[in-house]
This record gives C-alpha cells, structure tokens and sequence, in this order.
C-alpha cells in the first residue's frame, strides 16, 4: 500500500511541473500564427479623391502655357469673358477657332452673326484682346485644351493652382492574405488588395490591384526584413497584447508606422476586446512633386482585438486624410473613410471566440486542471505513505510486556 500511495505522489509531481512548464515554456511557444493562414476582409466605405480631370490638366502642355501666362489668366477673370464663356454659340464657335478669329478681325463678317449679345462681346476690346493672346491661340489648335478650359472644374485651378476640385467615390475594398510558406518563427504571406467602386464595379482610377509579399514574425506579427515596400512595424497586434505597450502599425498612406495606443475595454456581440486607437495629426509627409507644396496627414483609426490571440475583429477608419497645406490653408485631397463590412466583422468576431477558447483551454485551463489535480495526488500520495508508516513506528517504539 505505501508504494502505490509514494507512486501517487511522485505523478503528482510530475503532473505539477508538466502543468508549470506547459504554461511558462511550452504553450507560449504554440502561440504562433498558424502555416496555414488565410483571411480575407471585405471592407465598405468611401474615398474623396483628386478629380481624375487634374491630372489631364496638368499634363496639358497648352494648359501649362495658359498658366505661365499671369496676365492672360487674369484676363479670364473680366466679366464680360465670363458671360461669353456661357453663351453656347460661342462654345461652339471655339470649335472652329479659324472661323472665330475671322469674326474677330473682319468687322464685315462680325455683322453677320446674328447673335445680338455674342456680337456685342466679340466687338469688346478685352474679348479680342483676349482671343489674340498667343496663349489662348495655343488653346484653339488643341481641341481637348479648349474643352478642359471650358470645365467648371477646371476654371478655378486656373486662377490658382492649388485649388483642386475633388469627387466622393463609394467604394469596396478586398484585402486578401494567405500563407505561402513557413521557415522557422517566419511566416511567408501574399497579400492582394483591389480597390473597386460601387457605382461600376470597376477599379477606382489611380488605385490599380496591389500584391506584395509579406515577411512576418509568427508570434509578434513583426515585419521583417525581405517584406516588400520596405515595410516596419506590425501587420497585427501580437498575442496576448499589454495594454501599456504602444505598437508600431504600418500605414501605406504615410509609408511608415503610426503609434496604437490602448484606449479601453469594449464587447462586440459578446466577445470582449480591447480597443486601440491610431491618432495623428499634422503628420508631415513630404513635398507634393508638381505643386512643390508641403503635405500633412491627419488620421483617426479604431481597432478592435480580441486579447488572447491579437485577432483583428472589426476595424473603422474614422478618417484619414492627406492635405495641401497652402498659404490660405489646408486642403484635403485625399480623405478615406471605412470600416470592416458586416459579413467580415461577423466572421471575425466568431474566429475571435474560437480563438479565445482554444488558447484558455490549452494556455490555462488545461494546464490548471493538471496542476490542481498533481496537487490532489501528491498531497493523497504524501499522507498515504505517512498514514502507512506510521503503524510500524508506533510498533517499533511500544515497551515489552512482561511475561506472567
């Protein structure tokens, strides 16, 4: 009897220090993102952006040459212009800059045009004046020079620069990401992101498909050296996140790491998670190449995660924007606004309490319950063996009785 009670206290034992050494050595080494990983994020939101009409603007070399030209820009500015640049007949006339420059220096011809308030303007000295200009000549022998002009978009950018007309885009955003391979504590991914508008289903204009392979450490989700894009920081938060730690995210928009912060706790659909927030502002981003203006960026982003795996279950993009900063002020041109979509912060929230029980099971539970229960035995096995050895004591130690 007391070598089963000694056996049941030396697994006791055992049982005690498997359990110490699953959850101080051997656990934290599982916990690692897994060689088959793969997640998919539907995103929704929208996107303001630079009027695609910009960039025909400025690649127009009779535009430049208008621009260079202050004075005869300043022209546009006369009221009479204005109320020309209305009159449809005028707009059409353009079309044919051979016939208008004829109407202009043939008074003869002039008198012809039936148009009472289009002949008036075209007899004003500062309409000539601004029909001669070697600028404007220069418009009229580039038909799409002429139309772009004319656009109430554009008009302004003429006056300054600066002021770029901009277009709100609804758009759908799909980040794909699926392990491709392993090598160590390394984990290989690819990441695709297409950017698609709501309106047409087709890519958002300047926003091409992105790939790029990713280089990730597999407990902290560090990139790591061999990521395209020369990207630092974290792809995700690690496991078991502290809140009194700051983690250095990757921004594509400001092609380099923002600072989340622990803000709170919160529960999503059950789930508790612990909120981090991303803001900046003013960020300094460099010099735009063609304005030779500096730009900000501004940023205002909500992440929810699960605290045990630093799951990303939803995410929001309050806003974040890139601005000109100009002599009358900042000016936005480009601003993203969106979140995770329904179906995929749903999915994510249940992988979330997937991941919660597997990792309190097998980091926590598991290992306690065989503590607890090496504690059971080694204490029963302990007293077994004292209960049993005490008998031969008490004998061993008894005076002799006398004979009678």
């Amino acid at each position: 009897m007391k070598y089963l009670w000694a056996g049941a206290a030396i697994v006791g034992v055992i049982a005690i220090v498997f359990g110490v050494i699953w959850m101080t050595v051997i656990f934290p080494k599982l916990e690692r993102i897994p060689a088959d990983f793969s997640r998919t994020d539907h995103i929704t939101g929208q996107y303001t952006i630079v009027d695609p009409i910009v960039s025909q603007v400025q690649a127009n070399a009779a535009i430049k040459t208008l621009m260079a030209s202050p004075n005869t820009v300043a022209m546009f500015k006369d009221p009479t212009v204005q109320l020309l640049l209305t009159n449809p007949t005028f707009v059409q006339l353009m079309a044919n800059p051979t016939q208008l420059i004829q109407l202009i220096t043939n008074p003869a011809a002039l008198a012809q045009v039936p148009d009472a308030s289009l002949k008036q303007a075209l007899a004003s000295p500062s309409i000539q004046k601004l029909l001669t200009d070697p600028a404007i000549l220069g418009l009229f022998r580039d038909p799409n020079a002429m139309k772009l002009v004319l656009d109430t978009r554009v008009m302004p950018m003429l006056f300054d620069p600066t002021a770029l007309p901009t277009v709100v885009v609804p758009v759908n955003i799909t980040r794909d990401r699926k392990a491709t391979g392993v090598d160590g504590n390394k984990i290989l991914l690819h990441e695709k992101i297409t950017i698609l508008r709501v309106d047409n289903g087709q890519p958002l204009e300047g926003y091409p498909e992105t790939n790029a392979n990713l280089v990730v450490d597999r407990h902290t989700s560090e990139y790591l050296p061999g990521t395209d894009g020369g990207r630092t920081g974290h792809l995700g938060l690690p496991f078991n996140p502290d809140p009194s730690v700051t983690y250095p995210m990757w921004s594509t928009v400001a092609s380099a790491t923002l600072d989340a912060k622990y803000v709170s706790d919160d529960t999503l659909d059950g789930l508790k998670v612990m909120v981090y927030r991303i803001n900046v502002m003013d960020r300094p981003l460099g010099d735009d190449p063609t304005l030779k203006l500096p730009k900000v960026m501004d940023s205002n982003l909500t992440i929810w995660v699960e605290p045990h795996s630093g799951r990303i279950v939803d995410v929001r993009d309050n806003t974040t924007s890139v601005s000109l900063v100009r002599p009358s002020g900042k000016l936005a041109v480009y601003v993203s606004d969106y979140k995770l979509a329904d179906d995929s912060k749903a999915l994510q929230i249940s992988e979330g309490k997937n991941d919660r029980t597997t990792l309190l099971w097998l980091g926590a539970y598991m290992p306690w319950i065989v503590v607890g229960v090496g504690i059971v035995l080694a204490v029963a096995g302990a007293t077994g063996v004292a209960w049993t050895m005490k008998p031969k004591a008490q004998a061993a130690g008894a005076p002799e009785q006398p004979h009678h």
